[in-house]
C-alpha cells in the first residue's frame, strides 16, 4: 500500500481518489456523503470469488478510470495523508489502483467532477467528454453556491 500511496501523493500533501455512482443516487450522496454499503454489482462481483459474507464498503480508484459501462457520474475524494490512513482503506486486488474502505466518507471531502445520465440508451464508454468535467465541491453543490 506504501508504494502507491507515495506514487498519488500529490504535491499538496493530499490523496486524491475517485469513485463512481449511479446518477440515481446523486441526491442522497449530497445529502450524506458517501456510506459503505453493499451495491448490487459490488454483491454480483464478490460473491463470485469469496464464499465469505460481503461487508458494506465504498470502492475508489487512484485514477479517473474506472469505467462502470455505464454513463455514472463521478466523485473526486480528497484526503490528506493523516484521513486517509485514518480511515483504514484496504487494496481492492481485483480492479487495478483500487482501494476500498468501511468508513464514511463526509460531504466536505467530496467533490462531483461528472453529472452522468439516468437511464441512457446508448453504448457508454470511457472516453469522457473532457468539456462536461466540473470539480464542484458537494457542499457548493448542494447549495448551489456555484455556477457550473
Amino acid at each position: 500500500m506504501l508504494n502507491l500511496i507515495n506514487k498519488y501523493l500529490n504535491e499538496d500533501g493530499n490523496i486524491i481518489l475517485y469513485h463512481v455512482s449511479n446518477p440515481l443516487f446523486r441526491e442522497k450522496i449530497i445529502e450524506e456523503g458517501l456510506t459503505p454499503q453493499i451495491g448490487d454489482s459490488y454483491q454480483l462481483h464478490y460473491e463470485e470469488i469469496t464464499n465469505e459474507k460481503l461487508k458494506p464498503l465504498i470502492f475508489f480508484c487512484f485514477e479517473n478510470i474506472y469505467c462502470s459501462s455505464y454513463n455514472d457520474d463521478r466523485y473526486k475524494v480528497t484526503l490528506t495523508l493523516e484521513e486517509f490512513n485514518n480511515l483504514n482503506f484496504k487494496i481492492d486486488e481485483e480492479v487495478y489502483n483500487s482501494v476500498c474502505t468501511e468508513n464514511k466518507i463526509d460531504l466536505d471531502k467530496i467533490s462531483i467532477i461528472y453529472e452522468g445520465v439516468e437511464y441512457q440508451d446508448y453504448d457508454w464508454v470511457l472516453d469522457l467528454d473532457k468539456d462536461k468535467l466540473i470539480d464542484v465541491p458537494l457542499l457548493d453543490y448542494k447549495n448551489k453556491t456555484l455556477e457550473f
